[in-house]
C-alpha cells in the first residue's frame, strides 16, 4: 500500500508539472506559533505547551523551502509516567524541506520532500528516558482561498522509516518506524500590510516499530494559533 500511494503521487506530481498556473512572485512568510498539545507514549501522558517559528520562502519558479522549529515544556503527567514520579520534560519537533508548489485557478497545491526530527525526553527520578524519530519526510498541502483574505489550509506528512531510539539507563535501544502528521486550519491575510492569523488543529504521530514495549505510538495533539508576516521579495 505505501508503495503504491507513493506511485500514485508520483504520478500527480508529474501531470502537475504540465498544468498552467497563474505566475506568482517571490514571497516569504514567517509565522510564530503556540501549540499545546495533548502528548501520549505507552500508556503515559502528558500536555507539552510547545512555541516555535515557521519560515516558507517561494520563488517565482515555483520552488521554495519550508523550516519549522518548535519545542516545548512538559507538564500534567499522567499514567506510567505520573506513577513514575515524572516531574518534567521537553519535546522537540523540526522540519526543513524543498517544496515544489502550483497556483492553480482555485487552489495552491505544495509537493516537498526533506528532514523530519521528532524527540521526546522526560525527567523520571533515577530513570530518565528519551524518545526519537528522524527520517525523511514526504509533505503535501493544500491551500482554498475563500471570502477575500480567508484561506483554509490542509498538510500532511509521511516518514516512511525512520531511524527511531528509545534511551533511559538501561541504555539505548534502536529500530525503524514509520511516522505521520496532518493539519487543517483556516488563515486570514490583511490584504493591505501581509499581517497573517491562522487557527487549527495538528496531529503528529511517531511509531516505535520493535522497541522493547512496543507496539507503541508518540502522539502530539490539539488546536494552535499563529500570527506572523508575509513580504515580497526584491
Amino acid at each position: 500500500m505505501p508503495t503504491f500511494r507513493l506511485l500514485a503521487a508520483s504520478v500527480v506530481v508529474v501531470v502537475l508539472a504540465f498544468v498552467p498556473t497563474r505566475v506568482q512572485a517571490d514571497t516569504a512568510e514567517t509565522k510564530f506559533f503556540y501549540w499545546p498539545s495533548s502528548s501520549s507514549f505507552t500508556g503515559s501522558t502528558w500536555t507539552s505547551s510547545m512555541f516555535g517559528v515557521d519560515f516558507r520562502d517561494t520563488f517565482s519558479s515555483r520552488w521554495g523551502m519550508h523550516v519549522q522549529y518548535g519545542i516545548g515544556n512538559q507538564s500534567g503527567f499522567g499514567g506510567s509516567f505520573a506513577a513514575a514520579g515524572a516531574n518534567a520534560g521537553t519535546d522537540t519537533v523540526y522540519l526543513a524541506e524543498i517544496v515544489h508548489e502550483w497556483q492553480l485557478s482555485t487552489l495552491t497545491l505544495r509537493a516537498s520532500g526533506g528532514y523530519g526530527f521528532i524527540q521526546s525526553i522526560t525527567n523520571i527520578p533515577g530513570s530518565p528516558q528519551f524518545f526519537r524519530s528522524q527520517g525523511v519526510r514526504l509533505g503535501t498541502d493544500l491551500v482554498f482561498p475563500i471570502m477575500g483574505a480567508f484561506s483554509v489550509q490542509a498538510g500532511s506528512g509521511w516518514y516512511p522509516s525512520n531511524p527511531t531510539t528509545l534511551g533511559g539507563p538501561g541504555g539505548s535501544f534502536y529500530s525503524s518506524a514509520s511516522a505521520s502528521d496532518w493539519s487543517v486550519s483556516m488563515q486570514y491575510t490583511d490584504p493591505t500590510g501581509g499581517w497573517l492569523v491562522e487557527g487549527g488543529y495538528r496531529q503528529l504521530s511517531a511509531n516505535g516499530g520493535s522497541l522493547p514495549g512496543c507496539p507503541c505510538t508518540l502522539t502530539f495533539g490539539g488546536s494552535f494559533v499563529s500570527v506572523g508576516y508575509r513580504v515580497p521579495l526584491p
